[in-house]
Parts: C-alpha cells; structure tokens; sequence
C-alpha cells in the first residue's frame, strides 16, 4: 500500500508570496496535511517592510570614520609618560606597601657611580634607602639601569633594568622595581 511506506517526498509549496520547501520522510497522503498545519505559522507573519526615508539605516562605521583610540600611556611622549602616569603609579605601589617616599621625582642629571647625563627617577625612602632608575635617552625602550643606595652611603653597584623585554608598559616597569626593593627587603619581610 502506498500510503503506509516511507518514501523521501520533497515538497513545494507557494501559498501567497513565500514557497515553502519542505524536505523529510513522511507518509505520503496520511501525513501531508500534518506538515502543511506545522508550517502555516509562518504564513501568518506580516512580511517584512524595508526602512521609510524618516528612518534611516544606521550603517556601521568603517575604520576610517571611527574616531581614533585615545593613546596608550606608554605612547605618549616620554616625559609626560613618566610625570604623568610612571610616578603616581609608583607612589600608589609604595603607599600600598606601607611605605611613603620622602622625595620622589624625575629629573636629569648625572647618572650615579659611572656619570654621563641621563634622565632618572630618583625616590628617597625611610632610613636613608634611596634608589635611582636611569634612563640612557628619552624614550622609555632605551637603555635601563637600577641603582640602590642604603644608609645613606654613596651607590656603588649600578645593575642592568629590563634589558630583555621586548613590549615596555608601566604595569611592567612597576613590578619590576617593586620586585628589586622586595629583594632588598625594603618592601617588608620576605
């Protein structure tokens, strides 16, 4: 009997402006009507209406019509980086360690134990601790170096600071010279 087999039917129906294509195993005849009551909720739908000229289409901005990304601040200029962003960060590290710096500023001048003009971060600290960074030029990717001095005796070992890393930031530089002073312990007991 035909109506009681299984036979793969592809229908196609048009009921106003939408063709249904309709592709499964049914019962021929016995189940048509069936699928016909499943699909007709979509004939109810009203059909879609394009945009009025009132309402215009908002087209997403293409890179060229974005408004340019405020700087990060490591690409900002050099002296404003540091003033701005490296120094009050330090002193929100140091605070948060229980230490407050009695003098923390950015200047140029000479480099401790070797000499040479440089610009450094100088921060005096309790107990006549004090450290310097260096930097070799006006850019935070030149040339680093760290020097601690303590009891208020002169410098005398000017070590290499960050001398492989690749992407310079301030997150990195900070926990860097927190990292040293820890192992000075100047930041607590270790």
């Amino acid at each position: 009997m035909l109506s009681s087999r299984k036979i793969g039917v592809n229908i196609q129906m048009m009921i106003g402006s939408k063709i249904i294509k309709i592709t499964q195993k049914i019962f021929i005849f016995r189940d048509l009507s069936k699928v016909i009551k499943d699909f007709s909720h979509i004939l109810r739908e009203p059909p879609a209406t394009p945009p009025s000229p009132k309402d215009p289409v908002q087209k997403p901005l293409t890179d060229s019509e974005k408004p340019p990304a405020p700087p990060k601040p490591e690409e900002k200029p050099f002296a404003e980086f540091i003033s701005q962003h490296l120094i009050p960060g330090l002193s929100e590290s140091l605070s948060k360690h229980g230490i407050e710096p009695s003098k923390l500023e950015f200047i140029q001048g000479e480099r401790p134990i070797v000499g040479g003009k440089c610009w450094m971060i100088f921060c005096e600290l309790n107990q006549g601790r004090t450290f310097w960074l260096c930097f070799d030029s006006d850019t935070i990717k030149s040339a680093k170096t760290f020097c601690i001095s303590e009891g208020g005796f002169a410098p005398s070992l000017l070590e290499s600071f960050l001398i492989d890393e690749r992407k310079i930031t301030k997150a990195l530089i900070l926990s860097r010279i927190l990292q040293r002073l820890n192992g000075q312990k100047w930041l607590g007991r270790n």
